[in-house]
């Protein structure tokens, strides 16, 4: 199966689902996350529900997009981490890094406390 991501808006957060393994033969997820950031989205939440599998350039892709988001004045958040996703940041001290929630509703809520 292809790893394919869609997005969809509530209010001013521009949530990215993604389904599929995100590995190096992925499409360009940090291009992707570039494009959010020209268009001015300012609010983003990337869903990891269905992502079954993430190599490290992935990881590296969700590193950048945090990166970027800092540099453009953005937000970026992780929900719903699967465990063995969430075990690999923990593991490499990455979950320290990442605005993270364990569901959409908590990421929504906490942009909307600003």
């Amino acid at each position: 199966m292809a790893t394919e991501w869609s997005e969809r808006r509530e209010d001013d957060v521009t949530i990215v689902d993604i389904v599929g393994a995100l590995t190096v033969g992925t499409q360009h997820l940090r291009e992707h996350f570039t494009d959010l950031y020209e268009r001015g989205d300012k609010k983003i939440i990337v869903n990891l529900a269905e992502v079954p599998y993430m190599d490290s350039t992935s990881v590296g892709d969700l590193i950048v997009g945090h990166l970027q988001a800092a540099e453009h004045g953005a937000g970026f958040k992780l929900v719903n981490i699967p465990p063995k996703i969430a075990e690999l940041f923990t593991m490499h001290h990455l979950i320290q890094v990442f605005d993270h929630y364990d569901d959409e509703d908590a990421a929504l809520a906490s942009y909307a406390q600003g």
